[in-house]
């Protein structure tokens, strides 16, 4: 069995009843089985009390397909009518938010994803003891020094109502990016969800969500950042001349705010003449921030490489054997074949999708089904460690049928397969063509 499940749907006793039949509420005052009151979700469904989900609600049997039985995320909006659902955590797992919904999301730390323990003040919010790192929303100068930046985060920041003090992680000659950040742990995106705990794991790329959210909580996929930043967080050679430079003759070493791993602060070179956005971290706190695991279906890369050739039997194995042995259930390759699209080789009325940290790919299934970029990535194997590779796919869409690269249905070493980046999130099929003779990991996926 996965290492995440909580069990099934009837595992809130009878507070939903068990039936099959789908209802929707409009107020909590629909959300009452067997004594026990409920309360009426945003998403039109009624969830109960359950101390195992860390929202503290659960969905009941009656909501739709996806959501029935499973935890409220911490993330999602409070219920319609009001009540309280004791929702504290200390971490993030959930629906995306945009720049519409974040409402001022650094004003406290109770936005659902990290709780304090710091007591309250006379207004009976929690003081915000935790460090947030947002995306800059528009560009920033690469021509008037790393201090220009600094001011710039801090503006934004103090506009969209997140507290702190802030530096941007951008490495010079003579400092580096992680020797910016002090003894500062710990950091939020502006949604409430967590990027990293410690500086370690900002260098091992030991991260939970892509950083590719601004000031204002809103998501923005895919960006070029400037971070001329190593593995070690020291500055590379190219650092457009220390920041004084923004003309074609200098460069930089960008990071990709749509990958996890070391992508998102490394990730190519460019010239420093076009417009770069940059990441801006605080630094005044030391509080952990760990993401509280989601049940789901395991999804991983898988630890072993394989030919495209190999044939789709051999691939499932695989991917089967890795996940039998990490204490999973049976796992198949998430590859397109036999005429039929990749996701079509699964049940997509099951429970969600989440890789070795319990953090969802999408907030369900179905989402997934639908997805073109993701929430998380699935570099992880099965075993939790970290993998930073490519992985076979022989498709660019989730629900696309296979074209002609998917090595002739995984059996042709003469033919060309597609191929991704395991850690990237936006637009995560966009894919490379390669021989099909070579070897590369498989992303697996729990049954």
């Amino acid at each position: 069995m996965g290492g995440f499940r909580l069990g099934g749907a009837c595992l809130v006793l009878a507070l939903a009843g068990c039936r099959s039949a789908s209802f929707e509420c409009a107020s909590d005052d629909a959300c009452k089985a067997d004594g026990v009151q409920g309360w009426c979700e945003p998403l039109g469904f009624c969830s109960f009390p359950d101390d195992t989900c860390p929202s503290g609600r659960r969905f009941g049997d009656q909501s739709e397909n996806d959501l029935a039985g499973m935890c409220v995320q911490p993330t999602e909006p409070g219920p319609v009518g009001g009540g309280s659902s004791g929702n504290t955590t200390t971490s993030a797992s959930g629906s995306e938010s945009t720049g519409a919904d974040s409402d001022s999301a650094g004003a406290s730390s109770d936005g659902g994803d990290v709780s304090s323990d710091g007591g309250d003040d006379s207004t009976g919010a929690p003081p915000v003891t935790v460090n947030y790192v947002f995306l800059t929303s528009q560009p920033v100068p690469l021509d008037q020094g790393v201090e220009a930046v600094d001011a710039l985060c801090n503006e934004l920041a103090a506009e969209s109502g997140l507290p702190g003090t802030y530096v941007a992680w951008m490495s010079t000659s003579t400092q580096g990016a992680v020797e910016r950040l002090g003894d500062a742990r710990g950091w939020l995106r502006p949604d409430g969800r967590p990027f990293a705990d410690t500086v370690q794991d900002l260098l091992t790329g030991d991260t939970t969500y892509p950083p590719n959210v601004d000031e204002s909580g809103a998501t923005l996929r895919g960006l070029r950042v400037a971070t001329s930043t190593d593995d070690e967080g020291l500055a590379y050679d190219r650092t457009c001349e220390d920041w004084s430079s923004n003309t074609a003759e200098a460069d930089l070493w960008y990071g990709n705010s749509g990958f996890g791993g070391y992508r998102w602060s490394s990730y190519s070179i460019t010239n420093c003449d076009q417009p770069l956005h940059a990441y801006c971290f605080g630094t005044e706190h030391q509080e952990p921030v760990v993401a509280t695991p989601m049940e789901g279906r395991l999804a991983f890369t898988s630890a072993g490489i394989i030919r495209g050739d190999a044939g789709i039997e051999a691939m499932d194995a695989l991917c089967n054997t890795e996940s039998l042995a990490a204490g999973y259930g049976p796992a198949k390759a998430f590859v397109a074949t036999g005429g039929a699209a990749a996701i079509d080789r699964f049940e997509t009325r099951g429970l969600p999708w989440v890789n070795a940290r319990g953090v969802p790919l999408a907030p369900t299934a179905g989402a997934f089904a639908l997805a073109v970029h993701l929430d998380a990535p699935a570099n992880f194997t099965a075993t939790g460690e970290r993998i930073a590779d490519e992985f076979w796919t022989g498709t660019s869409g989730i629900a696309e049928v296979p074209n002609d690269r998917n090595c002739d249905d995984w059996t042709n070493p003469d033919e060309s397969g597609l191929r991704e980046l395991n850690d990237s999130t936006d637009s995560w099929l966009d894919t490379y063509s390669t021989s099909c003779d070579s070897e590369f990991h498989l992303l697996c996926f729990e049954e």
